[in-house]
């Protein structure tokens, strides 16, 4: 785009993201179809199929609403100048993220094989990959808040403000380490409707303090919600995973001792 226009504009970034979007899903479906065949396309679909969808469409709709409608809202509530200045500083902490995230979804699959055996086995895989997400988490943190005076140079004078935005959303990035991995111990041990339950909350917190803290203290006002929501999602997928894991452990080697018990017999 910036070789082909001479001067982009809003619809000419949209429509790079529409055509990069295209190449994207046409290069999967034939990726996908060449690997597994055709989908087989069917109405019919059990309860327990709908209900899983369910909860895993609320969860995404909900983590949605926590990352994503804060700019919306602010522009609304504080203007283009206060949203301009608030996403520059949340495009690197998106960016500053990139790196556990990728970690993330390359772990997805694998919550839900250690989760087959229980949520003590899933919090068990969690552990090791939390120790290298939180050392990551803290020193990226440290990094951003050091580095954010250079913002303004890269952006520019009317970014000055980023400088400060970063320092304020620096913490999201060790909030955002931690709590992903928990969320994904929830879904691969089949709590994905307790994860949804908590994420919904967050959301409606979000909104409901961006409302509340935006018109008065505009872009700082969005950094406060952003940073209590984040917060509050660790702790609540925190709480629930510890309670939800010593209630599992007892019925867990029961079921270990009975297995070896059964072969000893044998």
């Amino acid at each position: 785009l910036l070789f082909s226009v001479a001067h982009p504009t809003a619809s000419s970034w949209a429509m790079l993201y529409l055509v990069t979007g295209v190449i994207a899903a046409a290069y999967s479906f034939v990726a996908v179809t060449r690997t597994l065949g055709l989908p087989e396309f069917g109405l019919r679909m059990s309860r327990a199929e709908f209900k899983e969808g369910f909860f895993f469409a609320i969860g995404l709709a909900s983590q949605t609403i926590y990352n994503d409608v804060d700019k919306t809202m602010l522009v609304r509530l504080s203007g283009l100048e206060a949203a301009g200045i608030y996403g520059a500083a949340y495009r690197i902490i998106d960016a500053s993220f990139a790196p556990i995230g990728s970690l993330v979804y390359a772990a997805y699959a694998r919550f839900f094989r250690h989760g087959a055996q229980g949520l003590p086995e899933g919090m068990r895989f969690a552990r090791k990959l939390l120790a290298y997400s939180i050392p990551y988490g803290l020193l990226t943190t440290a990094v951003l808040a050091l580095v954010s005076p250079v913002l303004p140079k890269l952006l520019g004078a009317d970014f000055a403000d980023s400088s400060a935005a970063l320092r304020w959303l620096s913490p999201l990035i060790l909030f955002k380490c931690i709590h992903y991995f928990y969320a994904d111990s929830l879904a691969g041990a089949g709590f994905q409707g307790i994860r949804a339950a908590v994420q919904l909350g967050v959301a409606g917190v979000n909104v409901v303090l961006n409302l509340w803290l935006m018109p008065p203290y505009s872009w700082r006002g969005a950094a406060w919600a952003s940073l209590v929501s984040d917060g509050l999602l660790l702790v609540c997928l925190w709480a629930v995973t510890h309670g939800l894991t010593r209630k599992e452990s007892p019925q867990l080697a029961k079921s270990l001792l009975q297995c070896a018990g059964s072969k000893s017999d044998e």
